[in-house]
């Protein structure tokens, strides 16, 4: 949930308390307040967080793909033998 529709939420629910238990300078200092709040905090949607997760879900089994293919290579490499060197290069 966005922050905005949390305080649309804790808006509603203001509003269904009776005038009696809040005047409304109270209910905007709260409304008010609470955005600050969720503002000060960095929230992040619901959506948003899913999505950057899914990045990195992605990232991250493509870097495991890759040290795997390095891994390959590396051991190709050691099996491989050493190419004799080039005499003709030495002269």
């Amino acid at each position: 949930m966005n922050p905005k529709d949390l305080i649309g939420r804790f808006q509603q629910m203001l509003d269904q308390l009776p005038l009696a238990d809040f005047s409304q300078p109270a209910r905007q200092m709260l409304t008010s307040r609470l955005g600050q709040l969720l503002q000060e905090a960095n929230l992040v949607s619901r959506e948003e967080f899913e999505a950057q997760t899914e990045v990195l879900n992605r990232t991250r089994l493509r870097l495991e793909e890759l040290e795997q293919r390095l891994n390959a290579l590396i051991d190709h490499q050691a099996s491989c033998p050493a190419a004799p060197e080039d005499p003709a290069a030495e002269k």
